[in-house]
């Protein structure tokens, strides 16, 4: 199931997040596809909650990284198509007492005027923003 996310098309992406929307799992939308700022070359990413149903699904993915700069990520995947040079679907596992604050945080950042802050701040500092507001939200 996805959170905030339309898609559409018949490519081997289209083809996981169809998986991604079929699966037990609730995904929700995170990232420059939410926020704005994504271009054709962005990739999607996600996040959802830690447990046995992702635990499952995410077999198909490669596991990259155990935390993140964000200190609700258990965990991150990646997926890409076979023979891309770069992943396409980013996954973080979050810890089920963060899942509240981080999808407040989340929607939040969907209001235009903080979107837009967000996004035309340099990357080393928006994660610095997403802790802040995640420690607010706690």
């Amino acid at each position: 199931m996805f959170v905030n996310m339309r898609f559409h098309g018949n490519t081997e992406v289209d083809c996981m997040l169809n998986e991604m929307k079929n699966s037990k799992c609730k995904f929700y939308l995170t990232g420059s596809k939410l926020f704005g700022g994504a271009t054709e070359k962005s990739d999607w990413d996600f996040f959802v909650m830690s447990g046995p149903s992702s635990t499952e699904f995410l077999k198909m993915f490669r596991k990259i990284a155990d935390g993140y700069s964000d200190s609700s990520v258990e965990s991150l995947y990646a997926w890409s198509p076979l023979g891309a040079c770069y992943d396409k679907i980013h996954i973080q596992v979050i810890h089920p007492i963060w899942m509240g604050p981080k999808i407040k945080v989340n929607e939040a950042l969907c209001y235009p005027p903080l979107s837009a802050a967000l996004t035309s701040c340099p990357s080393s500092q928006r994660k610095d923003i997403w802790n802040r507001l995640m420690n607010l939200a706690r």
